[in-house]
């Protein structure tokens, strides 16, 4: 299953995931100040303060984005290699933190 929804510690801040973009929202306001290169997968940090998830490349293949959340900036882009001649047969599912 892929983290399409995710929501900071503080309850503040809600971002999803959909095909073309991030999204986050402010839970108060509802409003959506941050719109993200970024699809399908989402995961905010235990400390509120960064996101990952996944990028799409022209040619299908999703690298993995590392963004600030409170300003939406790309800190790193992770790409995604394959050590398999069939890349159909390896998929990406699941990212995390590590502490």
């Amino acid at each position: 299953m892929k983290n399409a929804i995710a929501i900071t510690s503080d309850g503040k801040t809600l971002a999803t995931a959909g095909l073309q973009q991030i999204q986050l929202r402010e839970m108060e306001t509802a409003t959506i100040p941050q719109r993200l290169n970024g699809s399908n997968y989402v995961q905010i940090m235990p400390d509120g303060k960064t996101l990952i998830g996944f990028q799409p490349t022209d040619i299908y293949k999703l690298n993995v984005g590392v963004w600030e959340l409170s300003s939406g900036k790309l800190l790193y882009t992770i790409p995604r290699q394959l050590d398999a001649t069939d890349e159909q047969s390896v998929r990406l599912w699941r990212l995390a933190f590590a502490p």
